[in-house]
């Protein structure tokens, strides 16, 4: 299949005859990317070409199936392959517009293959709503657009979109707490301090502490001596979360990019350790 005349003659026969009407077949080149894992690959071959799709860059891609029994998950798998394929291709050509990719699949196993190569016959009883919702256009809630007494009724919601509207006003951390501390007092009294360190949290990340005595006073008005400790405590407790978090996620990419452990330990103040298990993990996956 990796041969020319022989591709030439497979799609010729086997595509369809409006996807054949598109791809002009004498332009198809044969790529050398895999996307099979190692565990796979006495099972199951891949070929990708590519082509011209109606005066477009596409790609068809093969795969040849060497195992005997059909895979009832296959339909996923194909999935994950094409969105494999598809990014490669924007990291390689730029901009933003998406490839098409043509799967195909080549079986010669002895039982008949019996499942179905449709993606959403793999959703059972809700087929018909995973049509509805996979892969259309997804819902996009754009709180900037609605109106702030729209959540003056919703207590939890309405605290979360007033915060993260009221961060495109200021970043002045006490302007950004005036515009919420009453929900916040409500919130207090329902004995849930956690969501509002999360709150408190968020301000901390994206604001600015101008008037650190103001901050106080607003704490001291609204909130008593316990709830304040136990909000304060949270709040620095999830950003120390959020800041870890971070520095390893640094410290992984580095090691993608080949640097060197001890360096990547003094970039980003980890124990060189904790670096070198990073890189096991990362050396381990990609194997």
């Amino acid at each position: 299949m990796s041969d020319k005349n022989v591709a030439t003659e497979f799609f010729g026969k086997h595509l369809p005859i409006d996807i054949k009407e598109q791809i002009q077949l004498d332009s198809l080149k044969l790529q050398g990317n895999s996307y099979i894992g190692d565990n796979l690959r006495m099972q199951v071959t891949d070929l990708l070409f590519n082509a011209d799709f109606d005066g477009k860059l596409g790609y068809i891609y093969l795969l040849v199936e060497h195992q005997t029994k059909p895979e009832k998950l296959m339909p996923l798998r194909v999935l994950k392959y094409v969105i494999a394929i598809m990014e490669d291709h924007l990291r390689k050509l730029g901009g933003a517009t998406l490839p098409v990719v043509y799967p195909m699949i080549m079986y010669s196993g002895k039982r008949t293959y019996n499942y179905s190569t449709n993606l959403f016959d793999l959703f059972g009883e809700q087929r018909e709503l995973a049509q509805r919702i996979f892969l259309n256009s997804y819902q996009l809630v754009d709180i900037s657009k609605i109106p702030a007494e729209e959540f003056n009724q919703m207590i939890w919601y309405g605290t979360l979109a007033q915060a993260m509207k009221a961060i495109h006003a200021s970043c002045d951390i006490n302007q950004l707490l005036k515009c919420v501390v009453l929900r916040l007092r409500i919130i207090a009294k329902a004995g849930n301090l956690s969501y509002i360190s999360t709150i408190m949290s968020y301000f901390f990340e994206v604001g600015e502490m101008r008037d650190q005595k103001e901050f106080a006073d607003i704490m001291r008005l609204n909130f008593t001596k316990k709830e304040q400790r136990k909000i304060m405590t949270y709040a620095e407790q999830l950003r120390f979360e959020g800041r870890t978090e971070a520095t390893r996620d640094m410290a992984i990419k580095l090691l993608q990019r080949n640097s060197a452990p001890d360096v990547v330990a003094s970039v980003t103040d980890l124990s060189l350790a904790k670096i070198l298990k990073l890189k096991k993990k990362i050396t381990a996956r990609k194997k």
